[in-house]
């Protein structure tokens, strides 16, 4: 059984009024949830202005079927594979999807990885994406947007 790992970037068209925003954000992440948990599948979804940045991790056969459908879902476009590798551990473990979002508390944490003044992951390596949402994540999850918790946080 081998582990991979694939880190993508899309556009979304999601409205952005901010609590029907939020709603679909959050929507988002439970569907994730759900869909990762029997699979076994781990990673983490960060939000922007503009962009989906997003891991996953698991057995082969089951990030391809995840990322498949992900593909297919109209609420986003441009869809970049920046990166599909076979790893030896999780980044993520601690997460079926862990829930990002650029805020008052977590905006100096873009600053390294901004270009001209923005945020725009389609001038970001795959370490530079995993780095930042490392980062994001032991800096701590939106309450709104917080994950269920994945195998590695259950184990402890």
């Amino acid at each position: 059984m081998s582990l991979i790992r694939i880190v993508y970037i899309s556009k979304y068209k999601l409205h952005k009024i901010v609590d029907e925003y939020i709603d679909t954000l959050t929507d988002i992440l439970r569907s994730a949830q759900r869909n990762n948990k029997p699979r076994n599948v781990t990673g983490a979804l960060l939000f922007d202005d503009e962009y989906f940045v997003q891991a996953l991790e698991g057995e082969e056969a089951d990030v391809k079927a995840i990322f498949d459908k992900i593909c297919k879902d109209d609420r986003h476009f441009q869809i970049t594979c920046i990166e599909k590798t076979a790893v030896k551990a999780r980044i993520f473990g601690n997460w079926w999807m862990a829930g990002l979002l650029k805020s008052g508390k977590t905006a100096a944490l873009f600053e390294p990885y901004q270009r001209d003044g923005r945020f725009d992951p389609s001038k970001m390596t795959a370490d530079e994406i995993l780095s930042l949402m490392q980062a994001l994540t032991e800096a701590g999850l939106d309450r709104r947007l917080a994950a269920d918790a994945g195998p590695a946080a259950r184990a402890s």
